[in-house]
């Protein structure tokens, strides 16, 4: 994304902490970019200190004499860190003209308390924060419910580099995640004759793979065997393969593990849909990256599923509505000229929003509205 803002125009400064050095991504960012390193940038909540909020300022401080400055931070940490800078800031250089852009982060989304945690982080951001990102419908909703004014709040996407993502598709898959080489709950090759859909999320009670299960169990007494690829890792995998059994199922589910980022659209490729039965997201990348590459999607209608449903672009139904799951992906296998035009416009929707150049234009007119800002 930085790199997108600075092609974009914006004049990019990145912060971050040792931990955050991804590899070749440092050496990628410092290239191209100021880069500035503080530790504890992103520690815990009783870790903030003096000396990370002196650090915003110093850097706010050299960076300010050639224009205004936008903290652009993730999460409540950042949020009340950057609001701390700017009121400091206010104070030594009244010349420079500061703005803080939030992402909120950790707000529990599927978990008993994620109501408390919207509430929490409102009234935070309605404070600390002069635009607070939404990052889809639904998340603009609870922040707005939970009492951060309609103005601040702003819509946009998580950003892809899409033509990146496509490239990857055309990778070798390693041999042990090739469908053809797949083995079954059961331990036995998942038949080639049957369709494959793949769930790609991990092994935790958000992701509700039990109603998934019962959707593939209700095909299979249809008479309908539907493979079932369930790629990703957690701690639920052995409460998974138990649940398999129950409903015998085992000769249909493969619970594939875990595969590097890289592999996933070349994955995405070989299956014939994705399907997800998550109970809450905060966003939903794996609804958007199928429909990058032209897959069909059966979702239960969470994060980024409202927008889809709204533009036809994804099989969209109730969370723990397992016969409706069912019924929606046998309706996609049986329907390939309306699947076909319900992609099209499912992947218009993702290459007009979700582009990471589109993200980030839209990302500098914020920032040139909030400094324009009295």
């Amino acid at each position: 994304m930085a790199l997108a803002l600075q092609a974009a125009g914006v004049r990019v400064c990145v912060l971050t902490s040792p931990g955050e050095q991804f590899a070749g991504t440092f050496e990628l960012l410092r290239a191209n970019m100021q880069v500035r390193i503080c530790d504890q940038l992103d520690g815990n909540w009783l870790s903030t200190n003096r000396r990370q909020v002196q650090f915003l300022v110093e850097v706010a401080r050299e960076n300010g004499l050639r224009g205004p400055v936008v903290f652009h931070g993730w999460g409540i940490l950042h949020a009340l860190l950057i609001k701390r800078a700017i009121l400091v800031l206010g104070k030594l250089e009244r010349g420079i003209i500061s703005r803080s852009v939030i992402i909120p982060a950790f707000l529990h989304h599927g978990s008993w308390y994620e109501s408390a945690a919207y509430l929490v982080a409102a009234r935070i951001l309605r404070w600390a924060a002069d635009a607070v990102i939404a990052q889809c419908w639904d998340m603009e909703r609870k922040l707005s419910h939970y009492g951060v004014p309609k103005y601040k709040i702003y819509t946009i996407y998580p950003g892809r580099d899409i033509e990146s993502f496509r490239k990857k598709a055309r990778l070798p898959l390693p041999p042990e995640f090739h469908p053809d080489n797949l083995t079954s709950v059961n331990g036995q090759p998942l038949s080639k004759a049957i369709p494959k859909v793949a769930y790609l999320g991990l092994y935790i009670a958000r992701k509700d793979h039990l109603t998934l299960f019962r959707a593939i169990r209700y095909l299979k007494q249809l008479g309908r065997p539907v493979g079932c690829i369930c790629l990703g890792w957690g701690p639920q995998r052995e409460k998974l393969i138990d649940l398999v059994h129950e409903l015998d199922i085992a000769d249909l589910v493969v619970l594939a593990g875990r595969l590097d980022q890289n592999f996933v659209p070349a994955f995405i490729s070989e299956m014939d849909l994705v399907v997800s039965a998550s109970r809450a997201e905060t966003f939903g990348h794996t609804l958007i990256e199928p429909l990058i590459l032209g897959k069909p999607v059966v979702t239960t209608r969470v994060g980024v599923a409202f927008e889809l449903e709204s533009v036809q672009g994804a099989k969209v139904v109730n969370p723990g509505d397992w016969r409706g799951l069912a019924e929606s992906i046998a309706w996609v296998l049986d329907h390939p000229v309306e699947v076909a035009n319900m992609v099209k416009r499912g992947q218009e929707f993702v290459l007009a929003n979700y582009d990471i150049n589109i993200v980030a234009h839209r990302f500098a007119n914020l920032y040139e509205s909030l400094i324009a800002r009295e």
